[in-house]
């Protein structure tokens, strides 16, 4: 390895030298077209390179990316953020063009982009969720009736979001999470619990959360990722496009510091979420009923 790129450091190391989280480094970086995430794996884009990044492998963690420490994290917080429309500038698509590109029928697309909260139903049509408009959505109208419809930059095609929710539609997965304290923290904690409906939690208040929700007859989805930032939510409603975030108290410090990355998401994306915790499991049943009423579009 030469000098050049053994002084250079981790996006985890540059992160931490900077006082932020990992997760937002990673997104800002993306955001700001230095890398690209595919099949879980950040790619390195020309801008990127030209920044100062490049690969190194070890041993322990296969191919990553490096940066000089001297990188200007500060300006990739607070300037030149990329707006909606300077970011998805690209060819727009439709659903029959994304249902085209994974070979599945469209009507399959758009329950795949409802259930992650990108797209909400209108009386006929759908209109786009403000999660979906920053993952490239622009909102149109069929001229002849005003039925309104949604087409997509054609950036969607490498989102791995969707990559994978539309994989697992298809009973296929597109490989597992490189994130080495994710992978440790699966293994300390492992989904053992089983639930009513064959769900598998990682403990007995996620346990008792679930089958609340499925006596209720509610859907839900268990550890679901719902944007770029990668990161997890206890459970997702998809109908009522909300979560409960269940707040374990045997968290390791790195998923406590997540919360506070979770909370800027769900604000950002007006997403509801109710926060629980095991003080509140005495009080399921009016917590959870009184959260709920709250969402229109839930009626228990």
């Amino acid at each position: 390895m030469s000098n050049a790129k053994s002084s250079k450091i981790s996006t985890t190391r540059l992160a931490s030298n900077n006082g932020i989280n990992k997760n937002e480094l990673f997104s800002k970086l993306a955001e700001h077209g230095y890398i690209l995430r595919q099949d879980k794996i950040w790619i390195l884009t020309p801008k990127g390179s030209n920044a100062g990044g490049s690969y190194v492998n070890s041993d322990d963690f296969g191919n990553y990316i490096v940066w000089s420490p001297d990188l200007d994290v500060k300006s990739l917080l607070t300037d030149g953020t990329l707006s909606v429309a300077e970011k998805f500038n690209n060819r727009k698509i439709s659903v029959k063009d994304i249902g085209k590109h994974y070979q599945i029928a469209p009507s399959t697309v758009l329950l795949v982009l409802y259930e992650l909260g990108w797209i909400s139903r209108y009386i006929k049509g759908w209109l786009v969720t403000p999660i979906g408009t920053t993952n490239g959505a622009l909102q149109r109208h069929v001229d002849a009736t005003g039925v309104p419809y949604v087409l997509w930059d054609e950036l969607i095609l490498k989102n791995i979001n969707l990559s994978e929710a539309i994989y697992n539609a298809n009973g296929k997965s597109i490989g597992n999470s490189t994130d080495k304290s994710f992978s440790t923290f699966r293994q300390k904690f492992e989904a053992k619990f089983r639930c009513l409906d064959g769900h598998y939690v990682r403990s007995e208040a996620e346990m008792l959360i679930d089958n609340w929700l499925y006596l209720n007859n509610i859907s839900h989805a268990y550890e679901r990722a719902l944007n770029l930032y990668e990161i997890q939510f206890s459970f997702y409603l998809p109908v009522a496009r909300c979560c409960i975030e269940y707040i374990s108290p045997d968290l390791p410090q790195k998923k406590l510091e997540e919360l506070e990355i979770k909370r800027k998401i769900l604000q950002e994306n007006e997403i509801d979420t109710l926060f629980f915790s095991n003080s509140d499991l005495d009080n399921i049943d009016n917590i959870l009923n009184k959260f709920l009423l709250k969402q229109k579009q839930l009626v228990l």
